[in-house]
């Protein structure tokens, strides 16, 4: 979905944030998917924990810890984490960007419809349906057609 469909880009909050968006999604692009994840048991972790989080610090490279070969916590850096809190800050205002742009689509169609409805020909069409006589209502009726006889 581009940033134009989201009226992301007219709000003035691409112009605004984009390079920073940029930059965090790179940012979050180094985070490997769990199985390219640097494994660490549990045990191994809690004994050697603070050369596990010096070498964290310095790589940037999450761990994932295991407990019985089955998959329990990833551990970040600080830096790591904080990304991630402002992507989910970006995106939070982001949702409320496209909420808004959606009840604006939505209350504009309304508005056309409601134009529409009030219409001069719309008000004339509703007087000469109400104040048809039975006879021309019977002339005009077609049976599994949309146009008058």
């Amino acid at each position: 979905m581009s940033s134009e469909t989201l009226g992301v880009k007219e709000s003035g909050l691409y112009t605004a944030r984009s390079h920073e968006l940029e930059s965090q999604l790179e940012s979050l692009a180094l985070l490997p998917e769990m199985p390219d994840l640097k494994r660490m048991g549990g045990k191994a972790f809690g004994r050697s924990i603070e050369s596990s989080l010096k070498a964290l610090s310095q790589t940037q490279e999450p761990i994932g810890l295991s407990l019985r070969r089955q998959d329990l916590a990833v551990v970040l850096s600080v830096s790591q984490y904080e990304e991630i809190l402002k992507m989910k800050a970006l995106y939070q205002q982001l949702v409320v960007r496209l909420k808004q742009h959606e009840i604006g689509s939505v209350s504009s169609e309304y508005d056309r419809l409601y134009e529409r409805i009030t219409s001069q020909s719309s008000r004339e069409a509703a007087d000469q349906l109400f104040g048809a006589t039975g006879d021309e209502l019977g002339h005009s009726y077609n049976p599994g057609g949309d146009t008058p006889l």
